[in-house]
Formats: C-alpha cells, structure tokens, sequence
C-alpha cells in the first residue's frame, strides 16, 4: 500500500509539473528526486580521490536533475530514474573535468605510474605485477597502492568509473573474460580494449556501451536519452562490438605468433 502511495504522489507531482510548468511545481520534483542524485555521488566518490567533496558532486549533480526533468517526456513509458542516471553522473563528470579537480602532483604520479608501466612492460615482455612496479618506482607496497588509487581517479574521467556493486559493470574484464586464459594474456587483452574504448570511440559510442551494459537500459530508452532511433543504436551497438572482436582476434593472433 505504502508504494502504491508512492507512485501515486510522483505521479502526481509530475502531471502538476507538465501542466502547469511552476517553479514551485519543478521544485518539488527536484526535491523528491534529489536522494538520488546523492546516492550517486556517494557512489562516485568511492572511486575518486578523499579530496573531492561528495556534496561537490551533488551540485553538480542537481544541474543534470534539473535539465532531466525539464527534458523529460511522460509519454514515452521510460522510467525517469532511468532517464536520468545517466545525465545525472554525466553532469557529475562533466563538472570535475572542467573544474580540473585533479591536482597537478596527481597528474605527476599518473603520468610516471603509465611510463614505468609501459617500461617494465617493454622490458619483460608481459604485465608487470605489483610488487614489480612498486620496486622500480621505488616504493612499498602500500605506498605503491596509494598512488594507483589516485591516479586511477584520473583515467576514470575518459571514460566511466567502475561500481564495484554491479555485476553489470562495464569494465574490460566483462568483454574479454575466459576462466581457461593465463592471467598474462587476459591482462594483456584487457588492457587492448581498454585503450581502444579510451581512445578510438567516439563520445556517443562510449555512452550507448555504458548506458547497454553497465545500466542495463533497453534500446528505445538510449535512443531516447541520446535522441537517436532505436534502430541507430542497434547499428552504433553492432558496429562496436564488431570491431571489439576483430581487435581481440588481431591481439590474440600477435600473442600466439
């Protein structure tokens, strides 16, 4: 009974909202959606450095509740949550990536922590382990695992961050995953597509493949969100999956030769 209440008092709000179109009216939308937007920061912000604020991102946030409901099309039988998640976390990043959160020390140790990475990697031939880069650059375990929870925070920004929570997840290990492999070729596959996703699909790309695995949204709800037929995203879809496959035959071939 208690939910039934519920969807009746949003729906409600809602139809008040579209009629009428009042501060007033958006305002209480706003307030009853804006738990959620902290709930996503507070889950954005175990991925990211102690520094940024959670109710930073909350701010951030709001703007992309705000321009959700004023976008929001009541017809079209999509769940506003749905709608709105995505725009919301978006908004999120778009508001670190232009505000340049990431001090410049941060940048520094990423920047040295890919180089002596790539040049352990060159120099034997597959993937360093941990305790082998934290003896290169010099440090202890744990002051090599500080370092790659911070700079990890940075490469979060070209792409998505990774919610340990959700089995849904898209990360490069849901792509490529073989129990039969050696832990060896899969980091190395893994890393292949991880780099390709980062810097060879374009922006729209990289939203469909979230918005398709990590928030399980059907196609009609990212045609909606993107503002594309759902056609188009079955197409944008295919043709990255496509060349996700050939890439991994072309490694997979490099590997075994």
């Amino acid at each position: 009974m208690k939910k039934v209440l519920e969807i009746e008092k949003i729906n409600a709000l809602w139809h008040n909202y579209k009629n009428t179109e009042t501060i007033e009216s958006r305002n209480q939308l706003i307030e009853y959606y804006s738990p959620m937007v902290r709930n996503i920061a507070e889950k954005l912000s175990f991925h990211l450095p102690g520094f940024v604020c959670v109710d930073d991102l909350v701010s951030m946030g709001l703007l992309g509740l705000f321009s959700s409901i004023k976008s929001f099309n009541l017809n079209r039988g999509v769940r506003f949550e749905t709608f709105c998640a995505t725009r919301v976390r978006g908004a999120m990043i778009d508001g670190l990536r232009e505000t340049d959160w990431v001090p410049r020390l941060v940048r520094m140790k990423s920047n040295r922590l890919g180089k002596t990475y790539r040049r352990l990697e060159n120099s034997l031939c597959r993937k360093p382990n941990e305790a082998e880069l934290a003896n290169e650059l010099g440090l202890s375990l744990n002051e090599y695992c500080r370092m790659v929870s911070d700079s990890s925070a940075t490469s979060m920004l070209h792409f998505t961050y990774k919610d340990e929570d959700d089995e849904t997840n898209l990360s490069t290990s849901n792509l490529v995953e073989d129990n039969k492999s050696k832990d060896d070729f899969k980091g190395y596959l893994n890393a292949q597509i991880m780099n390709y996703i980062k810097n060879r699909l374009a922006k729209k790309e990289k939203l469909v493949l979230e918005m398709y695995y990590y928030e399980e949204m059907t196609m009609d709800e990212i045609g909606y969100v993107l503002d594309i037929t759902e056609s188009r995203v079955s197409q944008i879809l295919a043709n990255i999956l496509k060349r996700l496959k050939t890439l991994l035959r072309k490694h997979k071939n490099e590997w075994l030769s």
